[in-house]
Formats: C-alpha cells, structure tokens, sequence
C-alpha cells in the first residue's frame, strides 16, 4: 500500500459559520456517507481533507455527490 495506508481516509472541517450544531453535523453526515459510497473509485489509498464552507439554503446529497464525482475526475487526470 502506498505511503504505508491500509485505506482511505478523509478529514472533515465544518466551521461555526456553517450553522448551529444540527446544520454542521448534517453536513458532516452527508459528506461522510458521500465518501463511503464513493471511496472505491480512488485508485490509490489518499488522505483527503474536506472543508466545508458556508452555504446558504439547504445542502443536498445529489449536490455534494455530483462535486464529489467531478473532483475523484479531477484527481484521476492529476495522478495519470
């Protein structure tokens, strides 16, 4: 494995500026479930570290699903 990982791993950072502490752990919830339902598509064991900024309205799985897509693209052009 590389740089001696046994898996994926991820990072979450959700500020105070998010919300109250239902809106901040709603974010984390689905980030999280986001990332174990995806965590496959890395060809190789990261760390990766996700910050999420405030945002305005109502977050939603389809939203951070469809941006977590594009950045694993994103990544995968980077490693080639």
């Amino acid at each position: 494995m590389r740089n001696g990982l046994e898996r994926s791993r991820l990072g979450l950072i959700v500020s105070r500026k998010t919300g109250n502490a239902v809106a901040r752990n709603r974010h984390k919830r689905i980030v999280r479930e986001v990332f174990r339902l995806n965590n496959h598509k890395f060809t190789e064991n990261i760390d990766l570290l996700v910050r999420s900024a405030p945002f305005k309205g109502d977050l939603k799985f389809m939203n951070v699903q469809s941006e977590f897509t594009r950045l694993t693209a994103r990544l995968a052009q980077l490693s080639a």
